[in-house]
């Protein structure tokens, strides 16, 4: 969420038909949907970030803080784990950027990045390779400082996971973890997203001992925080594939159990992370000749999945899109 309030707080070079007071109001509104976001009060920040659309959209049809609205919603839903509303408000957003006469390079970065990830995490990896490619310019040039050169790193270890180049993603984890940990200043949080993303790779190297260490290392970090995030209900489900890898069959169940109690608190029960955690529980459950419960959390899960499909709010309209 890096810059996320700079949308909000920075000025921009447009024409001056809107009021310095509904400028105001438009930031004052965004501010308030950012900060239910940071207290994870998810529906309510949308909610939030949709009155700020609206007000934007009163400024003008390509001013930038149509684009600075979208963008926000991205995030939200993105943190939500809602992707099809992320990925749609995040692509308005850049359409609406890129729009303008001399679009903001360090908001460009911020979306853009911000699409890739949200591609990957959803795992339509064709996709997040199409977005790299189209906004690699804005993605490299802006990359000056540490934590944009990790940000970089990042992606292109995700999307080296993507095509199941596993060596290659973890090394550039790796990198973007010691760019991180080597700055002083950077954010410890964000640094733990990175070793929950080396955790996956190391556990698709057969390297299990090691993914529990890194994925133990976020539960760990979030835990003293006492922070719910979603990199710790990640971290909590990759540790228990990691332990179930391992034949802790036992310890496995229990993570899964608390990584589902973990994700159920920040995304409720109809999310496609959430159901996802239920099938893992469920090969667990039926590895350890279980099967009765087994199919009870496999059957919730795929149900889960399912509802997850229908949630969709489509908050872009398709002309918004179709805009060059």
């Amino acid at each position: 969420m890096k810059l996320l309030a700079v949308l909000f707080v920075c000025s921009f070079v447009v024409s001056a038909q809107p009021t310095p007071q509904a400028v105001t109001a438009w930031r004052n509104v965004g501010i308030q949907a950012e900060n239910e976001l940071r207290t994870i009060h998810y529906a309510q920040a949308v909610e939030t970030a949709k009155r700020a659309l609206q007000m934007a959209r009163k400024f003008g049809n390509d001013d930038p803080r149509i684009g600075s609205s979208y963008y926000l919603l991205a995030v939200i839903n993105r943190d939500w784990g809602h992707c099809a509303d992320s990925r749609a408000n995040y692509h308005a957003a850049l359409a609406n950027w890129r729009r303008q006469a001399e679009p903001d390079a360090a908001h460009m970065f911020l979306a853009a990045s911000g699409l890739v990830s949200v591609l990957s995490e959803c795992d339509d990896y064709p996709a997040a390779e199409k977005a790299f490619k189209t906004y690699r310019v804005e993605l490299e040039r802006v990359a000056n400082d540490p934590f944009d050169r990790a940000q970089v790193l990042s992606l292109r270890g995700t999307l080296a996971r993507g095509r199941k180049d596993y060596a290659r993603a973890a090394t550039l984890f790796e990198q973007a973890i010691a760019i991180m940990e080597g700055t002083p200043g950077m954010s410890e949080a964000e640094t733990m997203v990175l070793h929950n993303s080396l955790s996956v790779a190391y556990s698709r190297m057969g390297r299990s001992a090691d993914a529990l260490r890194e994925s133990m290392r976020v539960v760990q970090f979030f835990d003293k925080a006492e922070y719910l995030h979603a990199s710790k209900v990640a971290a909590l489900n990759n540790a228990a594939c990691a332990l179930a890898e391992l034949g802790r069959g036992r310890e496995a169940q229990s993570m899964f159990e608390r990584a589902i109690n973990e994700g159920m608190r920040l995304y409720g029960e109809d999310n496609h992370i959430v159901a996802k955690i239920m099938l893992s529980y469920a090969r667990v459950l039926k590895e350890n000749h279980e099967s009765p419960a087994a199919a009870v959390w496999s059957k919730r899960g795929v149900e889960a999945y399912q509802r997850s499909l229908l949630r969709s709010s489509q908050t872009v309209d398709v002309h918004e899109l179709g805009r060059k």
